[in-house]
């Protein structure tokens, strides 16, 4: 079988190994049940509330989406998906989505939004199912958990509270004295009309009239209310209790009838169902803004107050779905994480059922009865009383256009230990008694940030430089600038001053509201807020508050309009359409949110906070918040670790097969092939178990210190593993091959400086790009170091490079005979890395360095077969083809004359010598080793006398008896001038190495049979 064919199917096998490997752990190891299970959700679907529907399922499923990528409910075999059912607003649909939902296999928890008479129809059927409820709409009064309803939970605030807040936010923060009340006309109508009206008698106030309205004849009976109301003169505020389809018919209504009153309401009106059923009326989105300005309604949540988590949520909703959501999105999503925590927590089995996990989930909500064990969440903390009476903070929005930001007076609850003279503080005005609860009335300041430019990202020393614009915008006489940075940089001995606002760059006056806007640019700490960090991600911006005014005073609010938020674009989008975080700079911006939190911090001694009757030293504090990463491609979190794990087998299985292939195979084929292997499958191995690693340390909340250094020697290998195998391929693509040709081992040293370089190259990046170190004072040391080892050893430096050209280009070789420069005749004994051996005729050994040779003109005798030209020189008075003839039984009768090339002789002509003429003629023979030459020549010459002196000729070319006048006789004038027009044989008769000189000389010979 062919070695390509025998590579292709090595290659299948690796591919059928690593898969079968890879099938066996997933089967082991990440199957799951496969099991679904189910979070319901019963809401209205359909008709003018399928917006608030449609939010509930919105919340849900980015919480769904959280849990269903989560790590740790993988390892626990959770899977969540959503299944909704229709009430279709009214208590039998309400009824029947409880029925339909409970009797859905596998599911854990309902998310519901109903009224009071909706959940008096369904408690039985969710106890008899022992599947919990939690309801996040206001009922008429909270249910009692433990008693009445024990399996359903409300998390908003009831029904009667919420409108005991509005009445009291109505009647002393607005000062509206004169109010109408519109209501609908069912039990729970007629009871919030009633809480409202006792609120007012409460301060001595009447109301002026009062309507209902028939909601299963919606539309004419709100027609008939317009008719009646719109002429009166003494209408003054109206407060409308009713769901949102009845609000927006009837505020559409009113105003296209010319209706301007100031319209107070509950938080139906906060929603984005309520929002789509004024579209729904006017038939035209664009106008619902027209119909919305200046509703004033109380809100579980508004976005513009809210901290951290919720802006983050926000972020989250607004980029899944490009809209911005309402609070019942955000305590749909709270709900449903509540349900997962739940779960999660649960450590009653291994493997979770639907059964298990819905008593886990009631279990853990019944153990929410204190502030204390309360749920934190998007929305706040989530507990319930031992009556059922959930009690979370109330606040006012109003509607600018079509978005809802904080009304500019908000109401605060005062601890319920706070050292607080009352009845001065409600003779002064600054506190009401609202719902059982004494509240402060807060100053709200709206306030802005806009970051220019974000520069100077210092990650060891934790800061960075931010150039950015503040704003406020208030009313009351106090400075809104007076505030503490948090996170700002206050360094006298690097001459770094502490951040300040000090003069405002741009302000105004308009009525009673204050504009100030201010410029500063400074070094903030990063990481400065208690947010959990995925590794490798950072968070960098900036946090301040009031120094002297605590939330009971002022309580500052995002500037959503200002931030421009209602254009439905993320603080996120927002910083890179400006590109704050220059991404040339290697950082990329993953989140950002600005936010406000209360906060409680040391008093410091100061005789305001501290003493019975002080003050509480909680402020409102705002934090602008950008989470920001390397701008590098990540394996760890783009790769999901159950294909690491397999990416890691066939890096493994590809290892092995490389090295059975060196140990089984030979040949350059498989050594190249086999090399090729690793380069493929040693870079997946490293990626998998480094990358694994790193995740198992992450998950096990490993010291951030370890798992830097983890990631550290992650990404060493990912320099020393190239580097190696650079290495391996020097040695089999480079030295190996070398050795074999020029039949010398190639130097240890010369082995080990070319890989101790290539290492070094990869230590220089690991320095530079691992370690973040500059490499100039390394480079400027190693290359002072290096240039004193190359001075000390540069000669025999050249003499090593000079020997693997010498190798390489083959000049000559061992056995050869060769001359260089003057020294002739020498065979070649020796080469080494570092010089030739050569030995002379006389068995004198010659050691030549390589730069010597290199330099140096060498001739080699011994590259081809070697010419021996042998001359002979008799008297003229011999016949010239006698003598030839003669001449080729000679050659003839040595053997070792013919065989390498055909010998030749010839006849040169007469040549003058001692005052006589000789005849010269030629022997030419080729012998294929040099040293040969000797033999050969002398067995010649001894043929050439022996066969001479035979046939009487004497091989010395004067004869004593021969007169001189014979040199002038015209006979030998006539030959000497024919053989000086004769053609010239002198190319044929050059010598190589051994040619006797006489041969070279000018003569006029007449070549024959050559």
């Amino acid at each position: 079988m062919k070695q390509h064919h025998k590579l292709t199917l090595i290659i299948i096998l690796i591919i059928c190994l690593g898969t079968i490997a890879s099938l066996i752990v997933k089967e082991v190891w990440f199957i799951r049940s496969n099991e679904i299970y189910y979070i319901g959700i019963s809401a209205p679907f359909e008709g003018l509330e399928s917006g608030i529907g449609t939010s509930i399922e919105r919340g849900v499923s980015v919480l769904v989406d959280e849990v269903n990528s989560n790590k740790e409910v993988k390892e626990h075999d959770l899977r969540l998906e959503i299944k909704k059912s229709d009430t279709k607003n009214s208590n039998d649909g309400a009824a029947n989505s409880a029925n339909e939902l409970v009797n859905t296999e596998k599911m854990v928890s309902v998310v519901g939004y109903m009224g009071s008479e909706a959940i008096e129809s369904v408690s039985k059927i969710y106890e008899n199912a022992n599947i919990p409820l939690i309801n996040i709409s206001s009922t008429e009064s909270p249910p009692d958990k433990l008693n009445k309803y024990p399996n359903i939970y409300a998390t908003v605030t009831d029904s009667n509270s919420e409108t005991g807040f509005i009445a009291n936010y109505t009647r002393n923060v607005l000062g509206n004295k004169i109010v109408t009340i519109i209501h609908s006309d069912s039990p729970h109508g007629k009871k919030m009309a009633d809480a409202f009206t006792s609120v007012y008698a409460r301060f001595g106030t009447q109301i002026h009239y009062t309507y209902s309205f028939n909601p299963n004849n919606l539309p004419a009976s709100i027609d008939d209310i317009v008719v009646q109301i719109k002429d009166l003169k003494d209408l003054g505020t109206i407060f409308f209790a009713g769901d949102a389809p009845s609000a927006a018919n009837f505020v559409v209504k009113a105003r296209d009838a010319s209706i301007k009153n100031l319209i107070v309401g509950t938080n139906v009106v906060a929603t984005t169902g309520f929002r789509e059923a004024i579209a729904e009326f006017v038939k035209d989105k664009d106008k619902v803004a027209a119909y919305t300005d200046g509703i004033v309604m109380s809100s579980p949540l508004l976005y513009d107050t809210a901290g951290g988590e919720a802006q983050q949520f926000k972020n989250q909703y607004m980029e899944k779905f490009g809209t911005a959501p309402d609070w019942i999105a955000a305590y749909a999503y709270d709900a449903a994480k509540m349900m997962f925590k739940a779960i999660l927590r649960d450590e009653t089995e291994d493997k979770p059922s639907p059964k298990t996990c819905s008593a886990a989930i009631i279990r853990y909500f019944n153990s929410l009865i204190t502030p204390e064990s309360a749920n934190n969440g998007v929305t706040g903390q989530t507990w319930f009383s031992t009556t059922g009476k959930h009690q979370k903070p109330v606040q006012v929005g109003i509607y600018n256009g079509r978005n809802i930001i904080a009304a500019p007076t908000q109401l605060q609850p005062i601890k319920s230990n706070s050292s607080v003279n009352y009845f001065e503080e409600i003779k002064s005005g600054r506190v009401l008694y609202v719902n059982d609860r004494f509240m402060y009335k807060t100053n709200v300041i709206y306030t802005g940030i806009e970051v220019h430019e974000i520069t100077d990202v210092n990650i060891q020393n934790y800061n960075a430089v931010i150039d950015c614009s503040i704003w406020f915008r208030y009313r009351g006489k106090f400075n809104p600038a007076d505030v503490d940075f948090l996170n700002g940089v206050h360094d006298v001995k690097n001459d770094i001053q502490e951040i300040k606002l000090s003069e405002p760059i741009e302000s105004s006056e308009q009525k009673d509201i204050s504009f100030r806007l201010y410029r500063i640019k400074g070094r903030f700490n990063l990481n400065f807020l208690d947010t959990k960090l995925e590794y490798g991600k950072h968070l960098m911006g900036l946090s301040f508050n009031h120094k002297n005014l605590n939330r009971n005073n002022v309580i500052y609010v995002v500037d959503m309009l200002g931030m421009g938020f209602d254009k439905q674009m993320t603080l996120r989008g927002q910083l890179n359409a400006r590109r704050a975080l220059n991404p040339a700079f290697g950082w990329r911006i993953d989140d950002a949110w600005l936010s406000q939190i209360i906060f409680t911090t040391s008093s410091f001694g100061s005789p305001m906070y501290v003493g019975y009757g002080a003050a509480d030293p909680d402020f409102s504090r705002i934090d602008y918040g950008v989470i920001f990463s390397e701008n590098r491609l990540n394996f760890r979190t783009l790769i999901p670790s159950e294909y690491l794990i397999y990416i890691g087998i066939f890096g493994i299985v590809g290892s092995i097969v490389a090295w059975f292939i060196d140990r089984q195979l030979k040949g350059i084929f498989w050594l190249t092939s086999s090399w090729f292997i690793r380069v493929f499958f040693w870079p997946l191995l490293i990626l998998s178990i480094g990358n694994l690693s790193v995740n198992s340390a992450i998950r096990h909340n490993v010291s951030v210190h370890y798992i830097q250094d983890l990631i550290m020697g992650y990404d060493m290998l990912w320099w020393l593993v190239p580097a190696t195998l650079l290495v391996v391929a020097l040695e089999r693509f480079l030295w190996n091959p070398l050795e074999n040709r020029t039949k010398r081992k190639i130097p240890n040293v010369i082995r080990k400086f070319v890989a101790a370089t290539i290492y070094l190259f990869a230590f220089f990046g690991i320095v530079a790009f691992v370690l973040d170190q500059k490499l100039t004072s390394l480079l400027a040391t190693s290359g002072l170091f290096t240039m004193i080892v190359g001075l000390a050893i540069q000669g025999n430096i050249a003499n090593v490079f000079t020997g693997i050209v010498i190798n390489i280009e083959r000049p000559f070789s061992i056995g050869d005979w060769i001359k260089i420069n003057d020294i002739d005749s020498v065979n070649v004994v020796d080469m080494t890395w570092r010089t030739v051996r050569l030995q002379t005729l006389t068995n004198h050994m010659i050691s030549i360095p390589n730069g010597q040779v290199g330099d140096s003109v060498v001739v080699n005798y011994s590259k081809d077969s070697i010419r021996i030209d042998i001359p002979i020189q008799i008297s003229t008075q011999y016949e010239p083809d006698k003598i030839l003839k003669l001449l080729k039984e000679i050659i003839e009768s040595v053997p070792e004359a013919s065989s390498v090339k055909p010998p030749a002789h010839a006849f040169l002509g007469a040549k003058a010598l001692s005052n006589s003429w000789v005849a010269e003629y030629v022997m030419r023979v080729w012998v294929s080793n040099w040293k040969n030459q000797f033999a050969l020549r002398g067995k010649l010459w001894n043929a050439v006398w022996k066969r001479f002196t035979a046939e009487g000729i004497s091989l010395n070319p004067v004869e004593e008896n021969e007169p001189t006048a014979l040199l002038h006789s015209p006979t030998i004038q006539m030959l000497a001038k024919k053989a000086e027009n004769s053609n010239k044989i002198e190319d044929s008769v050059n010598a190589t190495g051994a040619n006797s000189p006489s041969l070279l000389q000018k003569t006029t010979p007449t070549p024959q049979n050559i």
